[in-house]
């Protein structure tokens, strides 16, 4: 039962027999064109939240790179603090920084 539409085709099956529809091959055309109807609706559904998917995966690689970039920047001003013999703050404005980055 996705989005409560199993029930529609419940009911409107309902609903044809109830106005005489007895003719069992109609209803079986109405039940696949229903069916159908809801097999169109699940698979657009499925292909928004696959596209959501890939932009999600997306973003998470290119915070994984950022990261991995920041890192390497963090561990070289270490270095160069240790060469300098000074504080990471103070490398900061030399290199455009603010102390907040």
């Amino acid at each position: 039962d996705v989005d409560g539409k199993k029930g529609d085709l419940d009911t409107k099956m309902k609903v044809y027999h109830c106005n005489g529809m007895n003719d069992e091959f109609a209803k079986q055309k109405l039940r696949i064109q229903l069916l159908r109807n809801e097999r169109d609706r699940l698979q657009a559904i499925n292909q928004k939240t696959n596209n959501n998917l890939k932009k999600d995966s997306k973003r998470i690689q290119i915070l994984h790179e950022y990261n991995e970039i920041k890192d390497i920047a963090q561990e070289l001003m270490g270095t160069l603090t240790e060469m300098r013999a000074c504080r990471v703050s103070e490398l900061y404005p030399e290199f455009g920084l603010l102390l907040t980055d």
